[in-house]
């Protein structure tokens, strides 16, 4: 035998080995290739129905409309029930905020020094909440009562 008739045929045995190691990997790489795909489309069923969830809990919230106005009616009536007066014990800063010379800061300032103190005794407490001073109190002192 010649030299070169040995040379190609380890080369040709080399490359049937090659070919033969290719078609180990595929079949290896098809079973790895389901499990991933269970694996993702699983994730995207979860997500789904995670998001599909909330979407029935944010129906359910909506479908009770009623409910949300009789308590919002009852919280009004409890905060305003003296002739449209608020009551500084229970007025959101929503509602402090209405008053004449109370801003958004100055309402939430009201509503947390309120929870400082454990409600307010009198309509006079006010002042002790910072930027409220005499002018203030005189305008708004009408629009109040506490109980």
């Amino acid at each position: 035998m010649s030299k070169e008739f040995k040379e190609n045929e380890d080369l040709e045995s080399f490359f049937r080995r090659q070919q033969k190691l290719i078609k180990q990997n595929e079949k290896y790489s098809r079973f790895l290739f389901a499990p991933i795909v269970v694996i993702v489309a699983s994730l995207l069923i979860l997500s789904y129905n995670v998001t599909a969830g909330r979407r029935i809990i944010e129906f359910d919230k909506a479908q009770e409309p009623e409910k949300i106005y009789e308590e919002s009616s009852k919280k009004m009536e409890k905060t305003a029930n003296r002739e449209g007066k608020i009551n500084l014990n229970t007025a959101t800063s929503y509602e402090l905020d209405s008053l004449p010379g109370i801003g958004e800061v100055k309402a939430e300032t009201i509503v947390k020094m309120r929870k400082a103190m454990g409600g307010f005794k009198s309509v006079g407490d006010i002042l002790n909440v910072d930027g409220i001073g005499e002018k203030i109190f005189e305008q708004i002192a009408d629009m109040l009562f506490v109980e």
